[in-house]
């Protein structure tokens, strides 16, 4: 991914800014979208205008699907992009977690059983979790090194063995951790970066186990990350923990794969977290492997 400057960025943005007839007060961009801090209407907004095949491209469908009080509210679109309120104070979880943890895993356990109750229509812009696996195939097609390559191989056979076993598909947040999480004036917490997939319930915990991103201690910890999936299974005690283990492998690697890809943040992050969770030994298969 290329690096934008404000100049560039802004240019990008003008269209959404001219139409809504407001001011740009921030700009900064992620892997998938701009963002633009903004005001409108005498309230606090954000736009957010996704880049071109973006895995946010149908953000605001996506963002429908979920209840009023569990997103931020929906002010106006234009073309893809989405104006938003903006959340405030705006405080991550990551916050509590660096004083409790065990009550940050709690609350994103009760979000996700939240996400698992809405049945989103045909017609909406859900993707299939599994069409992910292609990732893998991408990776091992490049000359990068960066990776063990027999590790991802490794993670790329669980991966297709979790698509052959699965079970009832639900809907998905597909990224949800601790920055896409922030408490609103109510002391209330509202999701925000939807992806929207349909995948099982299992999947949506890895993103969790390698977050938040500023505190390695809580990811790298093989303690605290057991306690942490200890907590998933007392709160999800019909779910498959073996599954939600190969998930938590399969899925960080394949994100390192995306990471090394775009050229992005800290590919050791998600590599680092998926050998922490093999260490815990619930996988026959990734024992063999000699991590």
């Amino acid at each position: 991914m290329k690096n934008l400057d404000k100049n560039s960025l802004y240019k990008l943005a003008t269209p959404y800014l001219k139409y809504w007839q407001i001011e740009g007060k921030e700009i900064f961009y992620t892997p998938s979208s701009i963002l633009v801090i903004t005001e409108y209407k005498n309230t606090k907004a954000i736009i957010k205008i996704p880049f071109e095949n973006s895995d946010e491209t149908h953000s605001k469908q996506i963002l429908e699907l979920f209840p009023e009080d569990l997103r931020p509210k929906i002010l106006d679109s234009y073309h893809n992009a989405t104006l938003l309120e903006r959340i405030t104070p705006g405080t991550t979880i990551e916050s509590l977690a660096k004083k409790d943890d065990n009550q940050a895993t709690l609350i994103i356990c009760n979000l996700i059983k939240r996400i698992a109750e809405i049945t989103p229509r045909k017609s909406d812009k859900v993707r299939n979790i599994y069409k992910l696996s292609s990732g893998f195939d991408k990776y091992l097609n490049s000359s990068d090194k960066k990776l063990d390559r027999n590790i991802v191989m490794t993670a790329q056979n669980i991966f297709k063995k979790l698509e052959q076993e699965a079970g009832p598909l639900k809907l998905l947040h597909g990224d949800l951790h601790h920055e896409n999480i922030l408490k609103n004036s109510k002391d209330d917490y509202i999701i925000i970066d939807p992806k929207g997939y349909l995948g099982e319930i299992e999947f949506e915990f890895a993103a969790m186990l390698r977050n938040p991103i500023k505190l390695p201690n809580l990811w790298l910890n093989e303690d605290q990350l057991k306690q942490r999936l200890e907590i998933i299974k007392q709160e999800f005690p019909q779910l498959n923990q073996d599954k939600i283990i190969s998930y938590g492998f399969a899925v960080n690697i394949l994100s390192a794969t995306w990471m090394i890809e775009d050229n992005v943040f800290n590919f050791e992050i998600p590599y680092k977290t998926a050998l922490t969770i093999a260490k815990i030994g619930f996988i026959k298969t990734i024992r063999k492997v000699g991590i």
